[in-house]
């Protein structure tokens, strides 16, 4: 039996570190790798992004206690 010299190269970076994100608050592209901000671009729209949540412009909808599981208000019989 022949023993058969494999070249096993390191890769120069893994997926992760290769990765470039679209900054969601302002679209600018942004490496993944050590970027303290991610998935931002900055502290900036981390903080723009964040103030957004707080004062409520951007929320979660959510269905009210009088709603059906469809999302729809209940049929009053005495409205029929």
């Amino acid at each position: 039996m022949g023993s058969k010299n494999l070249l096993l190269l390191p890769t120069p970076y893994s997926p992760l570190e290769a990765m470039i994100n679209k900054c969601p608050r302002c679209g600018k592209e942004t490496e993944y790798k050590g970027n303290p901000f991610r998935p931002f671009c900055s502290e900036r729209c981390k903080l723009v992004d964040l103030g957004s949540w707080l004062s409520g412009t951007y929320r979660i909808p959510t269905k009210n206690s009088h709603e059906d599981e469809d999302g729809e208000s209940p049929k009053d019989p005495e409205k029929e």
